[in-house]
């Protein structure tokens, strides 16, 4: 059984803030089993599985079979989606209807089924056609696998892109904080020279407040660096599932 943990992250940050990034860890398991579902009015055997997202399953799902399958899904029943009289040897010898069927019932995950229909109510089972059978849901794992190696990979680029960003903000309060100690040093030098109280005073008062710049881009940088290693710790237990999804 392959567990595929999704972490859905929120993360806004601005030029001078560091807003906290929230993770949620979703647990799908790639383990399609056999059902009985209704296609057309009639008991169909399928193979069905949890999904995190029906739309972008749906999505993904419409894409892969026109790059594998070389089929055209168009909408079905019931939001369902359907290949109409298809020749697919990767699942059968005989050309049919390819079905995907999508389920959300309230308090469960949505499901997606697979049915392989060679008549209007003939449809594979492993009964009568063992190895078609072992076949599509061989399809339909290597589906599911599919799609979830894109969201752990979208998922793995936008961090590593909030990493860069991250990195441009530390970059820049470094900067800032060089700047800041050279002001200083510059001020020092000419309060030592200077003789009028009150450009001295104004002079010790621009340091107060660069102290206090650096000391507030410091604490700002250490944020940054902590939301960071968060997310290069997120980065590398994704990239870990990911190389485990084909295992």
């Amino acid at each position: 059984m392959k567990k595929v943990i999704l972490n859905v992250v929120f993360g806004l940050f601005g030029v001078a803030l560091c807003t906290p990034v929230f993770a949620q860890e979703e647990v799908i398991n790639i383990n399609p089993v056999e059902k009985k579902v209704t296609v057309n009015k009639a008991s169909a055997d399928a193979w069905a599985n949890p999904i995190n997202n029906v739309d972008d399953v749906k999505k993904t799902f419409t894409k892969y079979t026109k790059e594998t399958l070389k089929v055209k899904m168009r909408k079905g029943d019931n939001g369902s989606l359907v290949a109409e009289m298809a020749t697919i040897p990767q699942i059968a010898s005989k050309r049919g209807d390819l079905h995907a069927i999508f389920t959300e019932e309230k308090g469960q995950a949505p499901e997606l089924a697979i049915v392989f229909a060679m008549g209007y109510d003939i449809f594979l089972n492993s009964q009568q056609n063992p190895s078609e059978m072992a076949l599509l849901k061989e399809f339909t794992r290597s589906f599911l696998i599919y799609h979830y190696e894109n969201i752990y990979s979208d998922k793995i680029k936008a961090k590593e892109e909030m990493i860069k960003d991250y990195n441009k903000q530390i970059s820049s309060n470094e900067r800032n904080v060089k700047n800041a100690n050279s002001d200083i040093a510059s001020n020092e030098k000419k309060i030592g020279k200077q003789k009028d109280a009150i450009k001295k005073v104004t002079l010790e008062n621009k340091n107060v407040e660069l102290r206090n710049n650096i000391k507030s881009f410091n604490e700002k940088n250490m944020n940054f660096k902590s939301e960071i290693e968060k997310l290069q710790a997120d980065i590398n237990t994704l990239k870990g599932s990911l190389g485990n999804l084909r295992k």
